[in-house]
């Protein structure tokens, strides 16, 4: 039996409408900033720092432009951000002037997501033909390609020189950069994965089939003749069906949120497989999430069908605590 938790804070939340048209369909954070994409094709900047109404998502910075169809995937790394859109187009974007400052050519397929490598030189992509890309940002030469699966990539997370990665077939696998070949695979979910997410030599991951599992990849080898226990941490689920995203704080506190089709944004003792808290802002079904550390404090961050992004605190963050669940409306249309 687990242990019981001894995690006793409590997270607020904070719920903001956003301009975008259509669904926020990703959502990436780094320092004071976070960057929402839509399917409308929108590319946000946000400044994340506390005001006067003690909110977190204070102001719009500035539209960073927009893709001729709908954008899948962002992700910060310094004062760069890569985007992937269902057109195919990899680009990358100066943060502080707003350009588009290049357009990566060469992957094969549509490239729906990517992923910067530690050392902000190296672009890590895939998408539905399976093939994962590797860019050097640094040089105009075109990616260096690796098939890893037979079915569409669905998330990536990299850790090091090793990118974890999902499957369509609900597979999660290894690739090592230095090697260039994939080192370890398994089928961990019964159906299509929706996230990954490599921390501490863990691997997590959520689906279509509701569940959240946590994988040792150092086993995931195993899977194919000694099944799913073999490599398989642990799983747990609290969703009424799809679990899209998953978000876990890389600290000591072991703290995990999922977000899945039913609405639901839920706070995790991971480790103890313990539902902590359980909000339902999104509507429609929230889709997308991500976390960060701001003022040494977790924060995570959530995007959904309803247009809207979730902002979730801990009262400490704060000189007085917010009320738990409070929710704030933000509207940013006279800004733009």
């Amino acid at each position: 039996m687990p242990a019981a938790t001894s995690y006793t804070k409590q997270f607020s939340s904070t719920w903001y409408q956003t301009p975008h048209d259509t669904l926020v369909s990703a959502i990436c954070a780094e320092g004071d900033k976070v960057v929402s994409a839509g399917i409308d094709s929108q590319v946000i900047l946000w400044q994340i720092k506390p005001d006067g109404e003690k909110k977190l998502l204070h102001s719009l910075q500035k539209k960073m432009g927009s893709h001729t169809c709908g954008c899948t995937c962002v992700d910060i790394k310094g004062t760069t951000l890569a985007t992937c859109t269902n057109d195919g187009a990899i680009r990358i974007w100066d943060l502080r002037s707003g350009q588009n400052t290049a357009t990566l050519s060469g992957s094969v397929g549509n490239s729906m997501w990517c992923r910067w490598a530690d050392n902000g030189q190296h672009l890590i992509s895939a998408g539905i033909d399976g093939t994962l890309c590797t860019w050097d940002v640094s040089v105009s030469a075109p990616p260096k390609k690796t098939s890893v699966a037979d079915c569409a990539v669905q998330g990536l997370s990299v850790s090091g020189s090793q990118v974890a990665f999902g499957t369509f077939d609900g597979c999660i696998g290894v690739y090592d950069m230095q090697s260039n070949n994939v080192v370890a695979k398994g089928k961990m979910h019964r159906e299509m994965v929706r996230s990954v997410q490599m921390v501490n030599e863990k691997i997590f991951s959520c689906g279509d089939d509701g569940q959240i599992v946590v994988t040792d990849p150092k086993k995931l080898n195993m899977v194919k003749d000694q099944g799913v226990e073999a490599a398989r941490l642990m799983s747990f689920s609290g969703h009424d069906g799809a679990v899209y995203g998953i978000a876990v704080d890389s600290s000591d506190d072991g703290l995990l949120m999922s977000c899945g089709a039913d609405g639901k944004s839920i706070v995790w003792d991971w480790e103890n497989r313990e539902m902590l808290q359980e909000f339902h802002h999104h509507k429609d079904g929230a889709w997308t999430a991500t976390s960060m550390e701001n003022n040494n404090q977790p924060v995570f961050l959530s995007g959904g069908r309803d247009r809207g992004v979730c902002v979730y605190t801990l009262p400490t963050y704060f000189e007085e605590e917010d009320e738990v669940g409070e929710i704030q409306k933000f509207s940013t249309a006279a800004e733009l």
